[in-house]
């Protein structure tokens, strides 16, 4: 069986963007930061603040679950209305 990768902030923030079938350049504008910190967020060097993971989430139309050993559940939920609509 094969083992699986702890998710990371680095790694939900990489797959939510490929999944949603987005190139880091296609970002530049959309979240007005710079390719640098983008690849800086999916290599781990930084974690993006909770202003980028809400215009993440609202863009690409999903919830996005980022691990946070902070949180009382383990995880955060953005955008922070899903979980106020959804009661997670």
């Amino acid at each position: 069986m094969k083992k699986r990768k702890k998710k990371t902030p680095a790694s939900v923030f990489r797959a939510a963007r490929e999944t949603a079938g987005y190139t880091q350049d296609q970002l530049v504008p959309l979240l007005l930061i710079s390719q640098t910190t983008i690849s800086e967020y999916e290599n781990g060097k930084h974690e993006p603040k909770p202003k980028v993971w809400e215009a993440f989430a609202k863009l690409i139309r999903k919830p996005i679950r980022v691990p946070c050993t902070k949180c009382e559940r383990g995880t955060k939920t953005y955008p922070e209305l899903y979980q106020i609509v959804k009661g997670k």
